[in-house]
């Protein structure tokens, strides 16, 4: 008996961007022992045509990427979203989260937020830094070896 492989309605789509993301998220799910819990809605899995429609609808642009709001749940209309790659960054279950100024906030967040290096703050929370100092203690930029090599040339 020959088994017949779905379409899943994406004919005439064969070099749609959509479609792209639609198959490395479903190559994921089938692939990634991570994602051994997470599926796609059945409305999804069975017609991308339904997907696209969403996609576009959510603010589909090429420099964006589908992120799932909670990551506890699978791939569907009401838990994803089109956001850029930083934002993704950001919803990780593996961030480390903390709260300042009446914000949670990940570690990268609090950076761009007090405006120092993301490796600073890293480094400092690491260190068992407190957050206010972590974010009230100047950053003082290491020189570059080539700057201290000057500086040892002219003295």
């Amino acid at each position: 008996m020959v088994k017949h492989r779905k379409s899943h309605n994406a004919r005439g789509f064969k070099d749609d961007p959509i479609l792209k993301r639609y198959w490395i998220i479903k190559r994921r799910l089938k692939n990634n022992p991570y994602y051994n819990d997470v599926k796609m809605c059945k409305e999804w899995e069975e017609d991308f045509t339904s997907f696209r429609k969403w996609a576009i609808e959510n603010g589909y642009s090429p420099e964006l990427t589908i992120d799932r709001i909670d990551n506890s749940k699978g791939y569907s209309p009401e838990n994803c979203r089109w956001v850029t790659y930083k934002k993704q960054a950001n919803n990780r279950r593996s961030n480390v989260c903390v709260q300042y100024d009446g914000k949670t906030l990940t570690l990268s967040e609090l950076a761009d937020y007090v405006g120092l290096p993301r490796n600073t703050v890293k480094q400092r929370y690491e260190n068992g830094w407190n957050l206010d100092d972590i974010a009230k203690t100047e950053y003082r930029a290491r020189k570059k070896w080539s700057e201290k090599q000057n500086e040892a040339e002219i003295a």
